[in-house]
């Protein structure tokens, strides 16, 4: 439940798919610096933690935690100097970090999870 505590909404429609592909673009820029990320890491452990990164963000599975993690693997690359070009690491931070505030959507196994639900209460016995 604590997804649920963090967003106020699920959006569907436009907005929803809006951060289905804010998401997309999130794993794009992660997969396009991978090895710079991967470089920092024990040989095997960069490619499994990369995966299970992009794994949640696509099935949308505890988003602010993969998102966040996104973040911190590319701050990481930044710091040690393993990305030629720092100013390509700008977006993925950017991106990550628009998805954090905003949240999963509606398209999101966080949605099935933790989204709304509607409580019917019984009604009392007189």
């Amino acid at each position: 439940m604590a997804v649920q505590r963090l967003y106020s909404m699920f959006p569907v429609g436009a907005p929803g798919l809006g951060l289905l592909l804010l998401r997309l673009s999130l794993i794009a820029s992660i997969i396009y610096i991978r090895d710079p990320i991967a470089a920092l890491m024990p040989p095997g452990a960069g490619a499994a933690v990369l995966f299970a990164i992009v794994s949640c963000l696509v099935a949308g599975l505890l988003t602010p935690v993969a998102a966040g993690a996104g973040v911190l693997c590319c701050a990481l690359a930044l710091y040690h100097g393993t990305i030629p070009n720092p100013g390509c690491v700008a977006p993925p931070i950017l991106t990550a970090a628009a998805i954090c505030l905003l949240g999963p959507g509606a398209y999101s196994l966080d949605t099935v999870l933790y989204g709304r639900r509607i409580l019917v209460a019984p009604r009392r016995k007189k």
